[in-house]
């Protein structure tokens, strides 16, 4: 909805999460505005693990694209989220109120849109094995924790989003981060 307009960051054991401004930002620094190209560059190169983080709305926009472009690094491992991968399901009456419940998109939807951003990121020149693509519904896995319903967990693809993290940070530095 907002992005950060400049590079903002934390540490924990073993972990540096930087949070780069959205296309088209800038930081301004007294008189210098620099682009977002600038800035996550000046990260990009350290990372372990880059997260882009896209719409499925509206997936692989120009603006998505061209953010990929400016910071994409031969050998740098790339995460494409999907966010919002969700959709009402069936209505159902509950307490007598009409209720419609948050589900996965269906499985197709989200292979297709998948397809979709990684043709995008092979045609900028990446190379397949450096980037993922998982579509993800922060809202139910949110659900899923209130409700503590495994299934919905699941089919929100955070269970995945962790696990990729993980991969990428290696068991030792996993097991040192949960301590």
């Amino acid at each position: 909805i907002e992005s950060t307009c400049s590079a903002q960051y934390f540490s924990v054991p073993g972990l540096v999460w930087v949070d780069t401004p959205g296309y088209g930002a800038v930081e301004k620094k007294g008189i210098d505005i620099r682009p977002l190209a600038e800035i996550a560059r000046q990260y990009v190169n350290y990372a372990d693990l880059v997260v882009f983080l896209d719409n499925s709305a509206a997936v692989w926009q120009r603006e998505v694209e061209e953010a990929f472009k400016a910071v994409y690094t031969s050998g740098k491992k790339v995460l494409s989220a999907i966010l919002r991968s969700d959709e009402p399901g069936e209505e159902d009456v509950i307490d007598g109120r009409i209720v419609t419940p948050l589900v996965a998109k269906n499985g197709k939807d989200r292979r297709e849109q998948e397809e979709y951003v990684r043709a995008g990121m092979r045609a900028c020149g990446a190379v397949e094995a450096d980037c993922e693509v998982i579509s993800v519904s922060v809202k139910l896995a949110e659900d899923a924790i209130r409700l503590g319903d495994a299934a919905k967990w699941e089919a929100s693809g955070m269970g995945l989003f962790y696990r990729k993290i993980a991969e990428a940070l290696g068991n030792g530095q996993v097991r040192e981060l949960k301590k």
